[in-house]
């Protein structure tokens, strides 16, 4: 029932809006509407600040897991029988039984004792342990097989734009997120292990982000963004 409403109202729209460009096309195209994408973007609560250097060199993930991700995250795991200097830091929000899975696969793998489990903490926490990472990790499904998943874009990525480190995101090879890091130079998309290693012994070419870029991506603009639309649908005049 819920969808069949839905359907009734998306046809009587005078235009759709989504969370990125990919599924903005897909709505627009099904159902012959203007499209437009409107990125749940970063707040200002979460800008960069001056950190200090941490001597740990460490990537970072704070938040829930999914089952979908689960590969992604293996492949950062074999990534460390490679860079025998960098750990992998986990603030997790569970479920258990995934972060159960991650430490025996670590162990299988003999690096164990470069896995680390956090508990759940505040977000305060979370954004000194993310600004202190040598790269903050994002991952996502890197299943091809269905096209819309290729435009997942969650807050969680954007809210990772304005800080410090650099992203690290393993997610299928023509996922969007790639074209939110070129665009922004603030990291870059993986697929297999090797381009994860070669993306680490680069780190140093991420050290200039766009921030004119990296703006556009904030909430503010956002909703600026968002205004101009409607703006434009009911034909207000902006003097």
């Amino acid at each position: 029932i819920d969808k069949k409403i839905e359907k009734y109202l998306v046809k009587k729209s005078i235009a759709i809006t989504s969370i990125g460009n990919t599924l903005a096309e897909i709505l627009g195209n099904e159902y012959n509407k203007d499209s437009y994408a409107i990125f749940n973007g970063w707040s200002t609560a979460n800008e960069s600040t001056a950190v200090k250097e941490c001597e740990d060199k460490y990537i970072y993930y704070a938040g829930r897991f999914y089952p979908h991700q689960m590969k992604s995250v293996y492949k950062i795991i074999n990534m460390l029988n490679e860079m025998k200097n960098i750990k992998l830091v986990i603030r997790s929000l569970g479920p258990e039984n995934l972060n159960v899975k991650i430490l025996n696969f670590a162990q299988k793998l003999g690096v164990a004792d470069r896995v680390r489990i956090l508990e759940p903490s505040d977000q305060e926490t979370v954004l000194r342990e993310s600004q202190l990472s040598l790269v903050n990790l994002v991952v996502e499904d890197l299943d091809k097989e269905i096209y819309w998943k290729k435009g997942t874009l969650t807050g969680k990525l954007l809210g990772l734009l304005p800080l410090k480190p650099p992203i690290l995101a393993v997610a299928r090879d023509d996922s969007e997120i790639g074209y939110v890091l070129n665009k922004t130079n603030k990291g870059r998309l993986c697929s297999t292990e090797f381009e994860i290693v070669d993306f680490l012994m680069s780190i140093d070419n991420y050290d200039n982000p766009n921030f004119k870029e990296i703006s556009y991506y904030s909430k503010q603009n956002q909703a600026k963004l968002l205004t101009e639309i409607f703006d434009s649908i009911i034909g207000c005049d902006k003097n």
